[in-house]
């Protein structure tokens, strides 16, 4: 695969990332290759390399691990690790499909970093944005050295709006990405290339699905009572990948709520009906308890109807009904955060009886990129 990819590096001109008519020119300036998957390949002996071993990760399907490389709605920027400040854009070159699915994308992206230094040798630090609907900050608004990496990930473009819509993910209505890290000192061999390693990006929704595995009840609907009409593309404050993967299934991954101020919330929002008895929905993060960890006032919950039932709805918190984390008591309530997946399974004894819920809170399966670069270094 590496022996075709550096074929092609003399056959490429180059093309600017943000870009609607590029205009090709000689490419004379160091090469960059990264490698791609968008998704994984689950096996035994894979398990053992992810970010945390412990617990089950839910991988995504889909459109959940989808980027948008026919669009070319994504970023890479370089940034400076000693004071996280802007210092160049990487410029893609050629994009090869390796091979492709709904579950699973892997992509040769060749290209080039537009910095004023070369990189080997350097410790550097990479920033991908990805499925942003081509809102990301414009050229003209960062300056080497100047803009930071807050700035880039607090800009009025990481702020999206959502509607019910966005919950139909596709090639159209992707799910915001976001993913950086630090690497050390750049070594090459002796083809100047090297191979950095994995680059775990976050989804900006949250996963929610409920299911009634028993065929003795027919679910009608299925209701989010609140959910917020605005997100946050980035997770505010995180600097390195070492802020969202620590190595711990239970704190995996971010522990703060990125919400755009004065975000209003609306209500009643209807599940995707996937098949009898099976809802879903995707949603931007929400608070639903206070700075103290209590259930807040106006946080959201579930509510399910069922044909021919004595009650007209019956609700589903968002609160560990079992198992919680260590150090958390039953009961207690959490907040909807973004790359999580909140699975609810639900029965009742009778038609008399209150529900019965079970709630899993999984990380999902981050979406990978596996870095390799080539450079020349004369």
């Amino acid at each position: 695969m590496l022996a075709a990819l550096m074929c092609n590096i003399g056959l490429l001109t180059a093309c600017s990332s943000g870009g609607d008519n590029p205009t090709p020119e000689v490419v004379s300036v160091a090469e960059v290759s990264f490698m791609i998957e968008v998704g994984e390949s689950f096996n035994s002996d894979e398990r053992t390399t992810r970010a945390t071993p412990e617990g089950d990760y839910d991988r995504g399907d889909g459109f959940e691990n989808y980027i948008d490389i026919p669009g070319r709605d994504f970023r890479f920027y370089l940034i400076n690790p000693t004071d996280d400040t802007f210092a160049g854009m990487f410029d893609v070159t050629s994009i090869l499909p390796v091979k492709s699915s709904q579950s699973s994308k892997t992509y040769q992206i060749l290209g080039r970093f537009n910095a004023n230094e070369n990189i080997q040798a350097k410790n550097i630090k990479i920033l991908v944005l990805a499925n942003w609907r081509h809102n990301y900050p414009s050229a003209e608004s960062l300056t080497a050295g100047v803009t930071s990496l807050s700035d880039i990930i607090s800009s009025a473009e990481a702020v999206y709006d959502f509607i019910s819509a966005d919950m139909e993910l596709s090639e159209n209505r992707p799910i915001p990405l976001f993913g950086v890290k630090s690497f050390p000192a750049v070594e090459y061999d002796a083809s100047n290339f090297a191979i950095l390693g994995r680059i775990h990006l976050l989804r900006a929704y949250a996963k929610i699905e409920v299911e009634c595995p028993s065929d003795k009840w027919l679910m009608t609907s299925c209701v989010l009572s609140r959910y917020n009409t605005r997100g946050m593309r980035a997770p505010i404050g995180v600097k390195d990948e070492a802020d969202y993967v620590k190595n711990d299934y239970d704190n995996d991954y971010v522990d703060r709520l990125s919400i755009p101020v004065n975000t209003p919330a609306a209500e009643n929002l209807p599940f995707r009906r996937i098949d009898q008895n099976h809802y879903l929905a995707y949603i931007p993060e929400y608070a639903n308890t206070t700075a103290t960890g209590e259930l807040a006032v106006d946080h959201s919950f579930i509510s399910v109807s069922f044909k021919n039932s004595n009650f007209d709805r019956q609700f589903i918190d968002f609160k560990y009904y079992q198992n919680p984390p260590e150090g958390v008591a039953v009961n207690s309530p959490f907040d909807i955060c973004r790359n999580y997946y909140y699975k609810f399974t639900i029965d009742k004894k009778d038609e008399n009886s209150d529900l019965t819920v079970i709630v899993d809170v999984v990380p999902y399966g981050e979406v990978k990129l596996d870095p390799i670069f080539g450079i020349d270094p004369k």
